[in-house]
This record gives C-alpha cells, structure tokens and sequence, in this order.
C-alpha cells in the first residue's frame, strides 16, 4: 500500500475541512431560510409607525374639562418622544438593555452572558430580551390573543426576535423608545409611561423626580414584586439596583445617585384617578356610547368624551340631597347608629 505523502494529507485535510464549513454553511443557511420562511407570513406588518393602533380607553371629562370616568381594557395615554425625560429612557436602558444603541433588535452577546451564567451559576436562564424585542411582544399581543403573545415557548420567542429585527430596519431607535414607552407595561392596570405616572404618582411623566424615573425602570420584569405601591422594600432595592447601573453607564453623577436613592417616594393606593361625583352619570353615558358605537370602540379606540355636568354643581348637589335624607330621617324618628358590630 503506497502511503500519500505528507503533502499530500495537508491537502486532503483542508479539502475536508472545506467541505465541511461548506456543508455547515448551506445547512444554517438553509435551516435560517426555513425558519423565516415558516415565521414570517405570521408576523404583523410594521413598517412605519402609522402601522401603530395600541388600544386605548375612553375618558369623560366635565364641563370644566376635568376627568370624571375611564372606561378601558388597558389603559393608556400616549405621549410623544419629546414629552418624555431623557433620563427615564437612559434608566431602562440602563436597567433593560445596555447595547440598545449598537445591537439591531437582537443581544446576541447578551444571551451568551445569559447561557454562559446558567452553566456558571445554575438556576433559571435569565432573559436577555432587548427593548426592541420587548416592543416586538407587545406587538403581537396587539394582533393576537395575549395568552399567545406571550406564552414562554420557543415559538414565541424566534417570532418576537424576528418581528425586533424587522423594526430594527424600518424604525429609528427613537421610534422604537416612543413605541415602548407608550406599550410596556408597568402594573396597575397601566400600559406605558404616562398612565403609570398618573397611577402611581398622580403626575405627568415630564414631572417625575429621578427616583421615580427609576422605580419606573426596575417594573417591566415583575411589576407586582417590584411596585412601590405593593411592596416598597422590594422596589426601594430595585430601585437601588437601577440607579447603580445609571450611575456605571455614566448617565447621572454620584450626587444625582445618592439623592435618588434617599427621596422618599409618594405614592397613591389602587383606586379610580378620576373624581367620584358622579358615578351613575358617567355610567350611563358609558351606556349611551357602547349602545352608539359598541363596546370595543369604548374600550379600546381611545374616545373622547365632554359632557355638561358641572363637577361643583354636582358637589352642591350631592351635598343637599345628603343633608335632606339626614333631615327626613330625623323627622321620622331615626337617631343614627348605636353602634358597631364586629
């Protein structure tokens, strides 16, 4: 048997090797080819953000414009990019996704980190969602049914990836920031920035502290564990965790950080935002709409409604009929509660 020379053998090794990275090469690109194709026709068309129809809720307002009723399946109120403070996008950045400027849609090194910490450390796998893939979800679940939208499977996951890439290539990362602080959602009931800073701090987001700004950013992951309302301690340490990776990013100074860290928020229990003076009022113009327009343009088409009723007439109002039962029972006898039982 004539042996091949040495030659010889480096030559047929790199052919192999060729052949190899080759067939690898085809294989991926084929599989990636399958995959698009399969996913893509089930994905939402979004290529500008005149594609963006979020459901909104409907207000009733008073003569005198005040918000006196809500009516909604998720409530929200959209702001615009500029209306919201640089810093509340740098603190989810910070908190969520530290490459969102560089990355296009998808961390790849972040999920390395992610695997590389589940093999070191054990546990559950962290997620390493970016923002644009978070936005992505939200999307979805605009389209289909919410339960789908975010179902932890494999399936859901490469839509959601695909669906961040191609916003990656037809919006700007300021479009994407406007989507995701109008759609991420931060409890009470409240999807993006501005109705959570009317549930939580009875303010516009354009006013809200540092401290606030990063209680914000600490929610998306667990907003129940991590509300201020809720569980205070849990969030004063998410809070805590998010102004430490503010200040490493460089996007607030140690004075900033440690004031922040100090404020002692204010914050509102769970209840209505709107003035109660006129519940059956409101519930019967509730009525009068769904009957006009239906009760999904009611919960979800963001209608705006001005009525007559004046807020300090009805208080008046209020005011007479209590104080005419208080006299009424008085002439028939009645002389208030003896007392409480337990």
């Amino acid at each position: 048997m004539t042996e091949l020379p040495p030659r010889s053998w480096s030559s047929y090794a790199i052919r192999l090797a060729v052949f190899f990275t080759l067939t690898g090469i085809v294989a991926t690109s084929s599989l990636l080819l399958g995959v698009y194709f399969y996913y893509a026709p089930t994905l939402p068309a979004f290529h500008t953000l005149e594609d963006y129809h979020p459901k909104i809720g409907t207000r009733v307002y008073s003569s005198d414009n005040q918000l006196i009723g809500e009516f909604a399946a998720e409530r929200r109120v959209l702001v615009n990019y500029d209306q919201v403070p640089p810093l509340l996008f740098q603190a989810f950045i910070s908190a969520e996704d530290k490459r969102f400027w560089s990355h296009g849609g998808v961390d790849y090194l972040g999920i390395l980190q992610a695997v590389f910490d589940k093999v070191r450390k054990g546990g559950k796998l962290r997620g390493a969602s970016t923002i644009s893939q978070q936005v992505a979800k939200s999307l979805l679940a605009i389209n289909e049914s919410y339960e789908t939208a975010t179902e932890r499977s494999l399936d859901r996951k490469i839509r959601e990836a695909m669906l961040a890439l191609r916003l990656e290539q037809s919006l700007s990362k300021k479009d994407i920031l406007y989507l995701y602080s109008n759609q991420i959602f931060l409890g009470y009931q409240a999807y993006g920035v501005q109705a959570a800073a009317e549930h939580y701090f009875r303010k516009n987001v354009w006013d809200m502290t540092l401290a606030e700004m990063a209680t914000f950013a600490g929610l998306p992951q667990r907003p129940s564990d991590y509300s201020p309302v809720s569980n205070p301690e849990k969030a004063h340490a998410r809070r805590k965790y998010v102004l430490r990776r503010m200040l490493e990013d460089g996007a607030i100074s140690q004075a900033q950080h440690d004031q922040a860290v100090n404020e002692v928020l204010k914050t509102y229990p769970r209840e209505e935002l709107y003035l109660a003076v006129a519940p059956y009022y409101t519930e019967q113009v509730r009525r009068d709409i769904i009957e006009r327009y239906g009760e999904r343009a009611v919960l979800e088409e963001g209608l705006e409604i001005y009525t007559a009723v004046s807020l300090e007439l009805q208080a008046d109002g209020q005011s007479a009929l209590d104080h005419g039962l208080r006299d009424l029972d008085k002439r028939q006898g009645f002389r208030g509660v003896f007392g409480n039982v337990e």
